[in-house]
């Protein structure tokens, strides 16, 4: 939190599979969902296979927004992983928009005026027994600006919570294979020490 309010945080971007980075969660969350009782849903809506991005940045969100979907979520609810992508009015670039969605506790209408800020934490009996810092959500907004993008929320209490997060990155072409090359030879390792 520190190093991205002190504008030390960069962006280290490199070229990524989208539709393998979007499963990547799916195998990360299935088990943990499934252990819970929680439906967990992905609907991957993306045509765009790769891009230019933060492969880091935009795991740490997306993470924190899932952990915090199964945290609050209880058996017999449902956690729906959507990603869209949309053309937007730049050349070379594309739009994403990720919706995060929950029929978890929901939040009140108090704790959603501060939801974004440092060490912040909803009061009440249905969260004491969750631990956490209440850092998650202050650090995903802040990785998200350093995107360049948007976070926005809907949330009852009760009812549930749905996260949406926008951000835009450049196309790519499918990175060249490294080919390993090997000789025919055999390679002798008399009288050599590791």
């Amino acid at each position: 939190m520190s190093r991205i309010e002190s504008g030390k945080e960069q962006l280290y971007i490199d070229v990524i599979n989208v539709k393998e980075h979007i499963l990547g969660f799916v195998d990360m969350f299935a088990l943990a969902m499934e252990q819970k009782g929680i439906d967990f849903v992905l609907v991957d809506e993306t045509e765009t296979q790769y891009v230019y991005t933060d492969h880091l940045r935009v795991s740490q969100i997306i993470a924190n927004l899932l952990s915090n979907a199964l945290k609050f979520t209880d058996k017999g609810g449902k956690v729906t992983f959507k990603v869209v992508d949309f053309p937007i009015n730049e050349d070379g670039y594309v739009g994403f928009r990720i919706h995060i969605i929950d029929t978890g506790i929901g939040m009140s209408k108090e704790f959603q005026e501060r939801i974004f800020q440092a060490f912040e934490r909803e009061n009440t009996a249905t969260v004491s027994g969750v631990q956490g810092t209440g850092l998650g959500l202050a650090i995903t907004k802040n990785l998200v600006e350093l995107l360049g993008g948007t976070i926005s929320f809907t949330s009852e209490l009760g009812e549930g919570t749905e996260f949406v997060v926008t951000f835009r990155a450049k196309v790519a072409e499918k990175p060249k294979e490294i080919l390993s090359v090997q000789s025919d030879e055999d390679i002798a390792l008399n009288g050599i020490k590791v």
